[in-house]
C-alpha cells in the first residue's frame, strides 16, 4: 500500500537570517529542497505552500502579549524593549532579525497545515523541514526557537483526535490492570519505585540501628550522619 505524502514548503524560509555566527541557518531547508528536487522525491509527494495562519492561532499555545512582542520587535526598535527582550528571553540564542515574526508564521504554518492533512485524512505522513522549533515556551523564546510549532500542530490533531486517545488510554489502563505488574511500578501512576526499598528513599530505620551498634556509636550518630552527608543516605 503507497503511503499518502504530504510534503510543505515555501522558498522563502530560506532568506531569514539569524545572524552572523549563528548556528541556526534555515537555508539549509532551501538546501534540502533543492536535493528533493533534483533526486526526483518530490514526484512522490504531494507538495504544498503553507497558507499563513493568523497571529490569533499563535495563541492557542502562547500568551497574548508574548505574540504581541513578537510582531513589533525589529532589530531597529529593539532600545525601545529593553525590559521585554529580558523578559520573554529573546537575546543571544534567540536573537532579533529582520522579519522574525514573519519567520515564526511560515514555519508553523507548515506543521499546522501538516496536522490538518492528517486530520482530513487526506495524507499518511506529512514532511515540513522548517518545522520543529519545540523549545519554545508558553511566554518564552529558548533553543533557537520562538514559537513551539509543535505543540500547536498537536493541537490540531486533538481537535479530532483527543477522544480517541483518550479511549486508547482507557483500553490500555484497563488492559494493564489484568496483567500481573512488573515489580517496582505502578500501574495507575506510573510512578516507579525501587524494587529493593518499595518505601522510595525513607531509609529502614531498623538497618540503621543496628550499623550503628555494630559500628560502636552512640545513638544520635544516624542523625548526625543524616545531616552531614544526605547524598549519601538518600542513594
Amino acid at each position: 500500500m503507497t503511503r499518502r505524502v504530504s510534503y510543505f514548503y515555501d522558498a522563502e524560509v530560506g532568506n531569514y537570517h539569524y545572524g552572523q555566527g549563528h548556528p541556526m541557518k534555515p537555508h539549509r531547508v532551501r538546501m534540502t529542497h533543492n536535493l528533493v528536487v533534483n533526486y526526483g522525491l518530490y514526484r512522490k509527494m504531494e507538495v504544498f505552500r503553507p497558507r499563513l495562519v493568523s497571529p490569533t492561532a499563535l495563541t492557542r499555545f502562547h500568551s497574548d502579549d508574548y505574540i504581541n512582542f513578537l510582531r513589533v520587535i525589529t532589530p531597529d526598535n529593539m532600545q525601545d524593549y529593553m525590559r521585554q527582550l529580558q523578559r520573554f528571553n529573546v537575546g543571544e540564542d534567540c536573537p532579533v532579525f529582520d522579519g522574525l515574526f514573519e519567520f515564526c508564521q511560515l514555519y508553523t504554518s507548515g506543521s499546522i497545515g501538516g496536522a490538518a492533512r492528517l486530520n482530513e485524512d487526506q495524507a499518511d505522513i506529512v514532511i515540513n523541514w522548517a518545522g520543529g522549533l519545540h523549545h519554545a515556551k508558553k511566554a518564552e523564546a529558548s533553543g533557537f526557537c520562538y514559537v513551539n510549532d509543535c505543540v500547536l500542530a498537536i493541537l490540531e490533531l486533538l481537535k479530532k483526535h483527543e477522544q480517541y486517545l483518550n479511549k486508547t488510554r482507557n483500553q490500555l489502563l484497563e488492559i494493564l490492570s489484568q496483567v500481573e505488574p512488573v515489580p517496582g511500578t505502578q500501574i495507575q501512576t506510573g510512578q516507579v519505585e525501587s524494587q529493593l526499598n518499595p518505601k522510595g528513599m525513607e531509609i529502614d530505620k531498623e538497618e540503621e540501628e543496628e550499623e550503628a551498634e555494630q559500628a560502636g556509636e552512640k545513638g544520635d550518630t544516624d542523625e548526625e550522619e543524616r545531616k552531614e552527608h544526605p547524598a549519601e543516605l538518600a542513594s
